[in-house]
């Protein structure tokens, strides 16, 4: 039987494993969820309010805790920063009521210097002591166990289909 981390310690662990890698200090923050945006769309809605809004676009990750299934799961997500009224919104619907969102600019950073456009990563699944990539496969999911949560291995070399950079 696996055991579930606690929510805090999942979070927790995330934090330290993660910072290790990210080039930006990570944080978690509490955007004001706008209405407006299309459903599993993320990297679009802050695309489209960059441009609307001029808000920067900044990267991270959605945590959820999945106690039922004694997991916790980092979707990577992206959402906007205006930084005159330094407030974070989030555009993107149906995001879940629990989720915690962590800043993480070091996935933008990446993104943009190794493939010149911004993207989506792998998400992560924390399942007893062990990390998993979670990537949409030829034939549903490719799960996979990981060791390290750097950029190499959050953005594994393939074909992306992103928002280039202006």
């Amino acid at each position: 039987m696996v055991t579930a981390p606690s929510k805090q310690g999942a979070l927790l662990r995330f934090l330290m494993e993660r910072q290790t890698y990210s080039k930006a200090t990570l944080d978690v923050i509490k955007p004001k969820l706008l209405e407006g945006g299309v459903n599993n769309e993320c990297l679009r809605n802050a695309s489209l309010m960059q441009k609307s809004y001029g808000f920067r676009m900044v990267s991270g990750w959605l945590y959820i805790a999945k106690p039922d299934l004694g997991s916790a799961q980092f979707t990577q997500h992206w959402w906007n920063y205006d930084s005159a009224e330094k407030v974070f919104y989030d555009l993107s619907p149906n995001i879940e009521v629990n989720a915690i969102h962590v800043l993480d600019l070091g996935l933008a950073q990446f993104a943009s210097e190794q493939f010149g456009y911004l993207t989506v990563a792998r998400s992560l699944l924390l399942r007893g002591n062990q990390f998993f990539s979670l990537d949409y496969g030829q034939e549903g999911f490719d799960i996979e166990p990981i060791t390290r949560l750097d950029d190499q291995t959050l953005f594994p070399p393939r074909p992306h289909h992103g928002t280039r950079i202006t």
